[in-house]
């Protein structure tokens, strides 16, 4: 048995156990095909940032642990674009995904094109980088499952005209 500590594989733990919790929270509220779409955006978005702020300390912690003196050269700035753009697109999908499962058309826009921005940042990297392919597999499944469900994401008020009466009303009614 190994004596070492790994603290990507107990992020995984925790981000597995995060999502088994939000789809079963989801799926009581509401429709489970929403709860499932909801749960694969919060994975997807748990595990790109999580994974995004590894490879960022990692990036970081290397620049600053060399023997040499620091250097700051577009190698190092890109790398730490990168974990940022990671992580940022990962949380924009975790933040959209309680929503999705509640079937807001809004937050499923938001998740979709993140997928998309992110699938855009992940592509190229994937000659190169072993992890770019797991995570492109990963925002793909995503996607699909964003672009399978779209029709139960449609707007309640998009095709009905509302009147200034009903708007007065609405306030009045807000009002007291």
């Amino acid at each position: 048995m190994a004596d070492t500590f790994d603290p990507a594989q107990l992020g995984l733990f925790a981000v597995i156990g995060a999502t088994i919790w939000f789809a079963v929270a989801a799926g009581r509220r509401g429709a489970r095909v929403l709860a499932a779409v909801g749960a694969v955006t919060f994975f997807c978005g748990a595990l790109i940032a999580l994974l995004g702020l590894a490879h960022t300390l990692a990036v970081i912690g290397r620049a600053f642990s060399r023997p040499q003196a620091f250097e700051y050269d577009f190698r190092l700035y890109s790398l730490v674009m990168l974990g940022v753009s990671l992580i940022a697109g990962g949380l924009r999908c975790l933040s959209a995904s309680w929503n999705v499962a509640r079937g807001d058309v809004r937050a499923w826009k938001a998740a979709l094109t993140t997928t998309i921005l992110l699938l855009v940042v992940n592509v190229p990297l994937m000659p190169i980088q072993g992890f770019a392919v797991a995570f492109s597999a990963l925002l793909l499944v995503s996607l699909l499952t964003l672009i399978a469900t779209r029709r139960r994401f449609a707007a309640p008020l998009a095709h009905r005209t509302v009147s200034t009466s009903e708007i007065v009303r609405e306030h009045v009614s807000a009002a007291t």
